[in-house]
């Protein structure tokens, strides 16, 4: 059964001034960064504030305020996986 939003994504140009934008003006803290094996991504970055999570993806040549996403969190995926296809919702 899903039970949370575990992060929202999306895409921004610069990744230091996003960062430092949610620290400073919100109070998130970033925890978690890594590179990614494409070329079109640099970085994926992590920050908190309380239980919410922002990832920025990092896509310098990418169109800002781009690509947004929600990550739902679920104790079974296979069987949340499985009953959203029986009923016909379209997965990516």
């Amino acid at each position: 059964m899903f039970q949370r939003i575990d992060h929202v994504a999306f895409v921004v140009k610069d990744r230091k001034k996003s960062i430092e934008f949610y620290e400073k003006n919100f109070g998130f803290k970033t925890y978690f960064e890594h590179d990614v094996p494409r070329e079109e991504l640099e970085k994926i970055v992590y920050l908190r504030l309380g239980d919410t999570v922002l990832e920025l993806v990092h896509m310098p040549q990418g169109e800002s305020n781009s690509g947004y996403h929600f990550c739902l969190m679920t104790d079974n995926f296979e069987e949340d996986f499985q009953k959203l296809k029986e009923q016909g919702v379209r997965l990516a």
